[in-house]
């Protein structure tokens, strides 16, 4: 009965390890303090809500911990005037801007 027991614990052992493993190279898990306020990038109000807005979404530009612009899925821009912003995008790649 003993061997029974450990082969039957055994064998959900490695079930149990080898499901890990596939979740593992499907699953992104991010360790935060506090729970996102949301997911959609547009009404992110917090901190924690903006890093992982961050990590699931690109967007035309991303900002450098010196709050400097870089290209994300904008290859270039250019501003010809003060209110006027012209996105160079990636080849095959498109931006729709959603209103909130």
């Amino acid at each position: 009965m003993k061997k029974l027991l450990l082969s039957a614990s055994l064998a959900l052992a490695f079930t149990a390890i080898q499901g890990q493993t596939a979740l593992a190279q499907t699953a992104i898990t991010v360790g935060s303090d506090v729970d996102a306020g949301t997911l959609d990038p547009r009404l992110t109000r917090d901190v924690t809500a903006a890093r992982v807005a961050d990590l699931i979404y690109s967007g035309l530009v991303h900002l450098t911990p010196a709050l400097e612009p870089v290209p994300d899925l904008a290859e270039s821009w250019e501003t010809p005037d003060p209110t006027t912003y012209i996105f160079h995008l990636r080849e095959g790649w498109s931006f729709r801007m959603a209103h909130p």
